[in-house]
């Protein structure tokens, strides 16, 4: 043996190590596992070698169908719109300059310019029994979600980190004097608010703005060819219906219902 490793040298020693260490490891791979991290596994992959019938899923869709399929972008393009409409008069209301606002808009697209191949990329490889493109599509939708809530209650949880009260300070200025006011640090001291609506901001915009491949493909993968045009149509109509609503519900005054003044209260009790 030592004749036979001096004949190898370095080398050839290495190899034999890596070809004994390939082979150990596809072995253990081989046997079958108990343990329940591979049972989950198992489940979440399914049997690859199970002849499944997907019978009922390529096939002609009715118009309910597709309309259901396409719910997703739905629910986008109503975030979308609630967005556009108070993304911009929240940033400026808690400090945020104008020039400074269009930075934060242009974050989101940066993000996606590289965040965005890599999700679908990791969405085609997907394995999952659940399929291709659902978690993709449920874990940013839960994004929309938190952005959702980040963006209208950053200015509370900064008030929960520390932030001085700006509205309650400027009345007590204006009372005194406008030299007082002139004087009053700046409103860069509510940093918390602005960089919880930040983040807030950038978290609903990118998630909003990578859902909608994941969307599209799901309605292309689940449709037969003839049926694409159809179903990309519906996708549409319900990308305008979300936005309708969307920008509806801007124009409701949700201080006269009763869910405005239970949120409202639940403000009052728990941010201030």
């Amino acid at each position: 043996m030592d004749k036979l490793h001096d004949y190898q040298g370095i080398a050839g020693r290495f190899h034999q190590w890596r070809d004994n260490i390939k082979e150990y490891y596809e072995d253990f791979h081989d046997k079958k596992s108990t343990n329940l991290v591979d049972t989950v596994k198992r489940q979440l992959k399914g049997n690859a070698s199970a002849n499944k019938d997907y019978s009922h899923v390529f096939r002609t869709k009715t118009r309910s169908e597709l309309v259901r399929v396409s719910a997703a972008v739905m629910g986008i393009e109503f975030s979308y719109a609630a967005e556009t409409a108070f993304v911009s008069p929240t940033l400026l209301k808690i400090g945020v300059e104008h020039q400074h606002m269009t930075l934060v808009w242009a974050l989101s697209p940066l993000v996606g310019f590289f965040l965005c191949p890599v999700l679908g990329s990791l969405s085609d490889r997907c394995k999952l029994n659940i399929g291709r493109r659902r978690p993709f599509i449920l874990l940013l939708s839960i994004g929309v979600i938190f952005g959702l809530l980040l963006v209208p209650n950053g200015e509370t949880l900064g008030y929960w980190f520390g932030d001085e009260n700006l509205h309650l300070r400027d009345s007590i200025s204006e009372i005194d004097n406008i030299t007082s006011t002139q004087n009053s640090p700046p409103k860069s001291s509510h940093s918390w608010g602005i960089f919880f609506t930040v983040f807030g901001t950038v978290l609903l915009d990118f998630d909003a703005d990578a859902c909608q491949s994941p969307a599209r493909a799901y309605l292309l993968d689940v449709c037969l060819p003839e049926d694409q045009a159809r179903g990309l149509s519906t996708f549409t109509i319900m990308a305008g219906l979300g936005g309708f609503f969307g920008y509806s519900m801007g124009g409701v005054n949700w201080d006269e219902t009763e869910i405005g003044r239970r949120l409202v209260l639940q403000k009052f009790l728990f941010g201030y």
